[in-house]
């Protein structure tokens, strides 16, 4: 009888410690630490002729250089090639429309649209940018560092995540060519937001309110002229974008 009782009661500890192993695998805790768990690529290697090499992209893509001028990443030795790769192939263009080595889209004037050429390619912008900027800068280094796991969790980065091509990514806002020329004050940050929730279209598309924009112009703190530095308000100062 004592032996029976012991069985089973030893049959119980097994069952509660599987159950237990079992229920602490499922828990929020673990399964919110999974969804946040990002791969990031690796960051671009630096390459030493790099400028060199960029001088053969700016020859037949003249409408970039003056974009390039005070940018940012060329000032940090972060040439056309580091971003696109050294493009043999495109660059001798021995067949008519063959792209860089990484193209993920390009803006096409007369339809007034990007021309994707690769799947969630906004989301693989800002993996790519996330390369480096989510990593703590070297020493010396004035580079802002983004969590792209927080990142994913904001409004943009959960519409990005889901392939909605109307979200934004990290160029649209901070531009590709150009970064950090045009100073992010409250003016531009509005006129930057502006770009998008101030296209009618595009926000009953994606069921967000049209009038946005125009309703924040019109009240107390879209009166950038009138406020004081103090007063002033803009969009990312309730709305962090990262």
């Amino acid at each position: 009888m004592n032996r029976t009782m012991l069985l089973v009661i030893s049959g119980w500890i097994v069952c509660l410690c599987v159950l237990t192993g079992w229920l602490a695998g499922a828990s929020p805790a673990d399964e919110s630490k999974s969804k946040s768990a990002v791969k990031l690529p690796p960051p671009p290697a630096r390459i030493p002729d790099a400028a060199v090499q960029a001088e053969a992209c700016i020859e037949c893509h003249e409408e970039i250089a003056d974009l390039l001028d005070g940018d940012k990443h060329i000032a940090d030795d972060f040439h056309c090639v580091l971003c696109h790769g050294p493009s043999k192939a495109h660059v001798e263009m021995k067949e008519e429309g063959t792209l860089p080595d990484r193209a993920w889209r390009r803006w096409v004037e007369e339809k007034n649209a990007f021309q994707w050429r690769m799947k969630n390619a906004s989301l693989e912008i800002a993996k790519f940018c996330a390369s480096c900027h989510d990593r703590k800068p070297a020493r010396g280094k004035d580079i802002k560092t983004i969590h792209f796991k927080d990142y994913l969790e904001t409004g943009h980065g959960m519409a990005i995540s889901e392939g909605d091509r109307d979200a934004p990514t990290c160029t649209d806002c901070h531009y590709a060519h150009g970064a950090g020329c045009e100073p992010l004050t409250d003016e531009t940050v509005v006129r930057r937001c502006s770009l998008c929730h101030a296209d009618k279209e595009m926000m009953k598309r994606v069921g967000m309110d049209p009038n946005v924009i125009e309703d924040f112009e019109a009240n107390t703190h879209g009166e950038m002229s009138k406020a004081s530095a103090e007063k002033r308000s803009t969009c990312i100062k309730c709305h962090a974008p990262h």
